[in-house]
């Protein structure tokens, strides 16, 4: 089996292209029929800048995630984007690839976790589901408690939960044995 690298999917560009036109499109027709003042038009214009420039934020940080599976043993390499750093989940630092050997390597799982919050004074909820691969070390007394467990959120992978989880075994039974007999 040769190395195998799972990345995320790539954005799509015509979701942002959309919103930049319904941004900007009103804004330069109300410019052109209507004299306005200098000032108020720049003021208007930066503050209208900031939704466009935050998008384009998004490509600019916007780092892919990456799950490499070899006969050596398994990369985690995470990534991070602007919307992750907005909502706290990460930092603009990125950490250091995770890489782990078939011999350190006891067992694969992917957890989904659900998590419903509230719409509003309209009673309407969304849920919002999480999928996370965990690895657990077969020498987990050489770890600390914490330690004991590598993990990686499962976001907008090419490959669904089900699947990366089922290549992950697959290399463990193919190489994990050549390694630890």
């Amino acid at each position: 089996m040769e190395t195998l690298v799972i990345k995320e999917r790539k954005k799509k560009y015509k979701t942002d292209l959309i919103v930049m036109t319904i941004i900007f499109g009103p804004l330069l027709f109300w410019f052109i029929k209507y004299s306005v003042e200098p000032g108020f038009a720049i003021f208007l214009t930066i503050v209208l800048l900031i939704i466009p420039l935050f998008i384009f934020a998004g490509y600019i940080w916007d780092v892919k995630s990456k799950i490499e599976l070899s006969k050596d043993g398994v990369v985690l390499s995470y990534g991070r984007s602007i919307f992750d750093i907005v909502h706290f989940e990460g930092k603009f630092a990125i950490p250091p690839d995770t890489r782990l050997t078939w011999g350190n390597i006891a067992e694969f799982d992917v957890a989904s976790i659900s998590q419903q919050s509230s719409g509003g004074s309209d009673g309407a909820a969304t849920t919002t589901t999480n999928h996370y691969l965990f690895i657990s070390f077969s020498n987990q007394d050489d770890f600390p408690v914490s330690q004991r467990l590598a993990s990686m959120r499962l976001r907008r992978f090419e490959k669904t939960p089900g699947e990366i989880l089922a290549l992950c075994k697959q290399y463990q039974t193919e190489f994990g044995k050549i390694k630890k007999g």
